[in-house]
């Protein structure tokens, strides 16, 4: 099935897409927008943000890949550390290892405030192609690059987030 808009928009809201543009939409509101939540509920709300992340996926169509020459305007990745930095202190450093390899038994490390930005970088891509191209663009961009880039970051900061609210 082709998702091209008109009679199509009603199959993609049907199937999810404006659930997951929704949660989009408040995860970059909440890494970068104006209200910041207070130091207490900052790890509550990015939880609830990277769930709504994850529900938003489900029943997201797969889209079709945009044919459109331009490229999405490249976020402000420093910018977007830094604030994001300052939105979640509490948050650095983690262990993590390949969860595919159980060979490969190094510890790696990753940084949960790299991976906040690079979820938001990509996700803004995702609303450029989006406003630009249509529903179906911005559903075939959100999991390919999912699936590609910044699911991986999801999940460990999800994992990491986890930790920081229940076992710290």
């Amino acid at each position: 099935m082709r998702f091209k808009g008109g009679k199509h928009l009603a199959v993609l809201h049907e199937l999810g897409s404006p659930r997951v543009r929704e949660a989009i939409e408040r995860y970059l509101a909440l890494v970068g927008g104006d209200s910041r939540p207070t130091q207490d509920q900052a790890l509550q709300a990015l939880a609830a943000a990277l769930d709504d992340l994850i529900a938003g996926l489900r029943g997201l169509p797969a889209g079709e890949c945009p044919n459109d020459p331009a490229d999405a305007p490249e976020g402000a990745y420093e910018t977007l550390y830094a604030e994001a930095a300052s939105r979640f202190p509490m948050l650095g450093d983690y262990p993590s290892a390949d969860p595919i390899d159980l060979e490969d038994q190094d510890i790696l490390v990753g940084d949960a405030i790299d991976d906040i930005s690079d979820i938001a970088s990509d996700l803004s891509e995702a609303l450029w192609w989006w406003d630009r191209c249509g529903a179906s663009a911005g559903a075939w961009w959100v999991r390919f690059n999912f699936q590609a880039h910044w699911g991986r970051h999801l999940f460990d900061l999800r994992r990491h987030v986890h930790a920081k609210l229940w076992l710290a």
